[in-house]
């Protein structure tokens, strides 16, 4: 009896940490951009900077986080890499030989540490992703080089204009049915695409200006 009893007690033990290990799953692989865009407060960024070659610790932003990086004002090789605590890459956030100054984001939220490769100056900053500028069904929106958007609601269809200086342009979205690459391309753009995956977020990919127009649900 005693034997019987061990096995149901270590069996709902078993369970209830099952249970206890998929809820905490489930809430770290909660999609980066699935969160209210309207938030009460914002949480304050964390600031990192420095001169040439180096290896920073950062700090998340929650309850998510992006990455503001600028530096190479000398026009040289730059690029931040990110990686877990692991060592295992999660995200080459830049990669370029042009003064840089962009907003990206790792989709996995693993990023513990940041290996930079720099001559000169450079500035790091985790930021919430709170911070970011959002676009709805009837707007437009403008910026210049890589940039990350919330999506507060969408028609069909999106106007896209930008790459003038015909380096590499990618726009992509997040959505609830997938992720969706909606331009990809080395030279200059102009085109309307179709919003698909009922999008939360977009990243682009720029160097230069750029445009984005969403058109009025019904029209």
């Amino acid at each position: 009896m005693k034997k019987v009893f061990s096995y149901v007690f270590c069996f709902l033990i078993a369970v209830n940490l099952t249970a206890c290990n998929i809820h905490e799953t489930e809430l770290d692989v909660i999609p980066w951009y699935k969160l209210d865009p309207s938030p009460q407060e914002i949480p304050p960024s964390v600031v990192y900077t420095g001169n040439g070659n180096d290896i920073i610790s950062i700090d998340k932003v929650e309850p998510r986080y992006v990455i503001y990086i600028e530096g190479n004002e000398e026009s040289d090789l730059f690029s931040v890499k990110g990686y877990d605590e692991n060592d295992n890459i999660t995200e080459v956030f830049v990669a370029t030989s042009c003064p840089y100054q962009g907003v990206s984001v790792d989709p996995t939220q693993k990023t513990t540490k940041l290996k930079i490769h720099a001559k000169g100056n450079w500035k790091v900053e985790s930021r919430s992703v709170y911070t970011l500028p959002t676009i709805s069904e009837g707007e437009s929106l403008k910026g210049t080089g890589d940039a990350v958007i919330w999506v507060k609601s969408y028609g069909l269809l999106a106007s896209i204009k930008g790459n003038a200086l015909e380096k590499y342009f990618e726009v992509k979205s997040f959505g609830e049915l997938g992720d969706y690459i909606m331009v990809s391309t080395t030279k200059q753009y102009s085109d309307t695409v179709e919003l698909k995956g009922e999008p939360f977020a977009l990243t682009i990919k720029a160097a230069g200006d750029w445009e984005i127009s969403f058109d009025e649900i019904g029209k």
